[in-house]
């Protein structure tokens, strides 16, 4: 460590000279570097790895498992709810959370875990099965919590987890408070006829995407290498979206895309530190796939038959994400870079975040935490017995708000909205003088 007056007596820092990567040394908060260098450099013994995993199971959301007799069941581990219960605040009537379906790491504290790192001697093998969800410790307490879904990447498959082998061998008193708002387990009943239903790939490729691009505010994509993002990854995005969003309706806004490229050589142009130029650079770089590559072609000649105006691929996009940004981090060495860079991509959830929520709000369809949970549970039982029909919000809502018969069930509802919107504690103050 240097003062600032050390740091520029030292050879390596005088002007014109280069680090290993051939750019002037970076001069490192140390807080910084000890908040981001366990990110750059995962734990890989693997004691200490079997801990975090089966610390890591607490955290679990919901996935598939198969009894006894072999058929597979969708369990919610009531992580949700335990999450909500956890955070409330007396003094905060109703919270409305965002979700973010997110595969990256964050500090840990106190009871707020974040996910484990992938370890390179595993990168063969899904680092963590099932779905997770964590909570950001910043905005858990307050009326719009942030939190994170961490799903399995794009191209899981048969390859189980490392951390399934560490499952159901924690006994933490969290998880064995989570048994309070653990669901019963409910059978993928088509699994019966439809034998790929049986395989967690299946899981990975159909069940999970439908659940979490149908609720999530922000859908974030963590890639390794931008040169196969035409070839690879953009249509795994699409297909993740076009799965999802068939097997849905009245859906009051689409999620929006962040793609993060993810460990980027330091070498590039400096403007592509920018997300608008990045994000740019990218949309330019696959702007003709819809009319050179036969996948998107395709999708695009669908949309073009609903009516959708199709000349480019960005505009295909638009068809399945609000809109998407790319935002790039360094690779190891460049700690100072990469945490602007993850401020960046903070800022760009948050923003997203609450456009996505304003736009529900103009719906009549911003959910409380409570009546999320309400929407989750009946999703849960759609598609653990239905595999082809789409998730209806407006039967569910009005299922469990119907349309009111008479005079006294309109007071009843005018009561119960203006409760919401002015956040009033005893509704009788709406009849006293």
């Amino acid at each position: 460590m240097y003062c600032e007056v050390c740091w520029a007596r030292q050879g390596p820092h005088q002007p014109g000279k280069a680090g290993p990567d051939g750019l002037p040394h970076e001069k490192t908060n140390e807080l910084i570097y000890q908040l981001l260098r366990h990110i750059f450099n995962p734990l890989e013994d693997e004691k200490e790895l079997s801990k975090l995993h089966i610390e890591d199971e607490e955290t679990t959301w919901f996935g598939v498992e198969k009894n006894l007799s072999g058929k597979p069941l969708f369990q919610d581990y009531g992580r949700y709810a335990a999450l909500m219960a956890q955070t409330k605040q007396p003094e905060i009537i109703f919270r409305f959370p965002q979700l973010i379906s997110f595969k990256a790491t964050s500090p840990q504290e106190s009871i707020f875990k974040s996910p484990v790192v992938g370890s390179v001697k595993n990168d063969n093998s899904p680092t963590s099965g099932d779905v997770h969800l964590f909570i950001d410790p910043l905005t858990a307490s307050k009326d719009k919590p942030l939190m994170y879904a961490d799903c399995e990447g794009l191209e899981g498959g048969e390859v189980p987890p490392r951390a399934s082998k560490f499952k159901g061998t924690g006994q933490s008193q969290t998880q064995r408070w989570l048994q309070v708002f653990r669901s019963s387990p409910r059978e993928l009943l088509y699994a019966a006829h439809n034998s790929e239903a049986q395989n967690r790939e299946w899981a990975v490729h159909k069940l999970y995407p439908r659940l979490l691009y149908t609720f999530s505010d922000v859908v974030v994509f963590v890639l390794q290498n931008p040169r196969v993002f035409e070839s690879k990854a953009l249509r795994l995005l699409l297909e993740w979206a076009s799965t999802s969003l068939e097997s849905s309706l009245n859906q009051p806004s689409l999620p929006h895309a962040i793609v993060v490229l993810n460990n980027t050589d330091t070498s590039v142009d400096k403007e592509e530190w920018d997300t608008f130029a990045a994000t740019k650079k990218l949309m330019d770089r696959v702007n003709h796939a819809v009319s050179d590559i036969p996948y998107f072609k395709n999708l695009a000649e669908e949309w073009q038959k609903k009516g959708k105006t199709i000349n480019n691929t960005i505009d295909l996009i638009h068809c399945y994400y609000a809109d998407i940004n790319v935002i790039r981090i360094p690779q190891k060495g460049r700690y100072m870079l990469a945490y602007d860079q993850v401020k960046e991509l903070q800022h760009h959830i948050q923003e997203s975040c609450n456009e996505s929520q304003r736009k529900k709000s103009n719906a009549h369809m911003l959910s409380t935490s409570d009546q999320l949970n309400v929407y989750l549970q009946a999703a849960f039982d759609h598609f653990a017995t239905k595999e082809d029909l789409p998730f209806n919000f407006v039967q569910v809502a009005l299922k469990n708000n119907p349309i009111p018969q008479n005079f006294e069930d309109q007071i009843l509802g005018f009561a119960i909205k203006v409760q919401e919107v002015t956040e009033m504690k005893d509704v009788s103050q709406l009849w006293t003088g």
